[in-house]
């Protein structure tokens, strides 16, 4: 793996041996794809972890891995960067031309 820049840590959180066991096999399917030169999307992980037999599919299931991911990088037990949302694109800088709120 490479330099941890991105595993900064916003939260302090313990979790259980479960949940680390659960993130463990998160951050290897990230890790696989990574050194692919691959970002997966939360969704890409999830059917991952579902095709491997990881876990059901179901939407709860996909909810707690929401949760578990959204918490683990947090923590700064996953890497910001190895998840993206390609569904999220950037329009422009919105800027002011004065503390008042005047648009350029």
């Amino acid at each position: 793996m490479g330099v941890d820049i991105l595993k900064e840590v916003f939260i302090e959180r313990k979790f259980r041996k479960k949940s680390l066991e659960r993130i463990e096999q998160v951050s290897q399917i990230l890790q696989e794809y990574e050194d692919q030169g691959l970002t997966l999307t939360l969704r890409q992980l999830y059917y991952q972890l579902v095709s491997r037999d990881i876990i059901p599919n179901s939407q709860d299931e996909y909810n707690k891995i929401g949760d578990l991911v959204r918490n683990a990088r947090r923590a700064g037990l996953i890497d910001w960067k190895m998840i993206e949302d390609r569904t999220r694109y950037l329009r422009g800088y919105y800027s002011y031309n004065s503390p008042t709120g005047e648009y350029p």
